[in-house]
């Protein structure tokens, strides 16, 4: 049994974001809209935006994701896939932990079965394939798998996946000496940089803070941040209204899930047609206009396009159907099928939605009250997920698998399900080959959209503000932005 890690001890060195300076090129000063990262325990606590970055930064997996978004080399240097699928054996590079003692693989492979075993990981269902880690060698590991994965290598390298053991993570950075604590505190980071060709090496420091988006976007515009991370739906419009240089906003193109599940499995929720109404009745198009994100398009399928096999997924015909038209048809099919008089002047029914606070979610909420006042529908706005009909999914996909985006309406985890679609999914159990397993999923995701289970709207939003001097900053489609090679070009960052 592996002892609880002692995190905050791992975490001793804190220094402040106006200690930095711009004579080294190597010092980057970066900001998570988030509160103060923390290097959380994955397996305890699912981390925020900014103790994922910090993960990231102190904890590396087996593979790590660079500035693109591609997998690249971590704790392992290299790794095998066997032509069936079901075994990946790393080759540990020489690595020490940050107390100096160097990692071997029964240490490693101690830590990922902990994660793995975990009942409240964040990733448990991604990692629920995996049947067994085993510690070849010293340095040699193999992940052994029920079936084949698509996506796997993406899912080891999430942050939630670093590997911490008793003696704390094992880089790439390593916390630099405490500096004097301020308003704006974070973390100090360094680690040595190689030039194999030159011979030379050189430090790269990061310093590393959480604030909110406001002060974020502040610190920005006051060149007291080179980079900021973490910006979703709800905060974009602090960015669009504030006097940003050209080019400084950027939109990472993610997949993922955007839009409400019901959580009531009792009153108006209970009926697919009521449910099917709020969903045909949204604006889509016009959503999408009022958040102002280039690129993003209406979405009502659970998947989305540009998954695993180029799968395309095709939106329902009724989403062509021009809007106005659309919600009159749905207000009096809305109304004969709860079997109400024509001339009933009260709402036909009302919905409660949960929302995290700020002009985003503004937007959204009111884009939702509209177009159900229109169909009769009133929406009113609670303080907790407890009391709502709805809450909203905004989450980002950790690979480019189908499960992932199918696994949370599965009745393990929903409020409301369909149970006939679980026998899609034990048929895909099944199947050892990935084309046919890929094909039900397709078709269970398509059973549970009649179904009515989620109200797809686009998808999510995560936006950054990259200074010029930022040269190693690229957006990419699972939103991931590694502390490492900032102010390095992207060649020079590629392992």
């Amino acid at each position: 049994m592996i002892r609880p890690v002692s995190f905050l001890v791992a975490l001793g060195t804190v220094g402040t974001l106006a200690a930095c300076g711009d004579d080294n090129p190597g010092e980057t000063r970066v900001i998570v809209i988030d509160q103060q990262p923390e290097l959380v325990d994955p397996a305890r606590t699912a981390p925020d935006a900014g103790d994922a970055v910090l993960i990231d930064a102190l904890a590396q997996g087996l593979v790590r994701l660079d500035a693109r978004g591609q997998v690249v080399p971590g704790l392992a240097e290299r790794w095998h896939v066997s032509d069936d699928g079901r075994s990946y054996i790393f080759r540990l590079g020489a690595a020490n932990w940050s107390d100096g003692q160097p990692v071997v693989a029964r240490d490693v492979a101690q830590a990922l079965e902990r994660l793995i075993d975990a009942p409240r990981h964040p990733l448990r269902d991604a990692l629920g394939n995996v049947d067994d880690v085993v510690a070849m060698t010293d340095r040699v590991i193999e992940i052994r798998l029920l079936r084949p994965q698509a996506g796997l290598l993406s899912i080891l390298a999430q942050p939630e996946v670093g590997i911490i053991s008793r003696e704390g993570g094992s880089g790439p950075f390593l916390l630099g000496e405490n500096e004097d604590e301020g308003e704006t505190a974070g973390f100090h980071l360094s680690r040595l940089v190689t030039d194999r060709v030159r011979e030379t090496s050189s430090e790269e420091i990061v310093h590393l803070t959480g604030l909110d988006a406001q002060a974020a976007i502040a610190a920005y515009l006051d060149s007291r941040a080179d980079l900021v991370l973490g910006g979703r739906y709800d905060t974009l419009p602090f960015a669009q209204n504030a006097n940003l240089p050209g080019g400084a906003l950027q939109f990472d193109p993610v997949r993922g899930l955007f839009g409400l599940v019901p959580m009531r499995e009792r009153g108006p929720l209970a009926d697919r047609e009521f449910r099917r109404a709020l969903s045909q009745a949204i604006d889509r198009a016009a959503l999408i206009n009022d958040l102002g994100v280039p690129g993003l398009t209406p979405r009502a399928t659970i998947l989305q396009d540009g998954l695993v096999g180029d799968t395309r997924i095709a939106g329902p015909a009724w989403l062509e159907t021009p809007v106005t038209e659309r919600q009159a048809t749905i207000a009096a099919r809305l109304r004969a099928h709860l079997d109400l008089p024509d001339g009933q002047q009260s709402a036909l029914a009302r919905v409660s939605v949960f929302l995290p606070t700020g002009p985003g979610s503004d937007i959204l909420f009111n884009r939702l009250a509209a177009d159900w006042g229109r169909i009769g529908v009133e929406a009113s706005r609670v303080e907790t997920a407890a009391q709502a009909d709805y809450r909203l999914i905004d989450a980002v996909a950790p690979s480019m698998g189908l499960d992932w985006f199918v696994n949370r309406f599965r009745c393990a985890r929903a409020r409301i399900c369909d149970e006939a679609v679980e026998l899609l999914f034990e048929q895909a159990d099944t199947t050892d080959a990935p084309a046919q397993r890929q094909r039900i999923l397709v078709d269970a995701s398509a059973a549970m959209d009649r179904a009515e289970l989620f109200i797809p709207l686009t998808a999510p939003i995560r936006w950054s503000l990259a200074s010029p001097l930022v040269t190693g900053f690229a957006t990419n489609s699972l939103g991931h932005h590694p502390l490492t090679g900032l102010k390095r070009t992207l060649a020079e960052s590629a392992p």
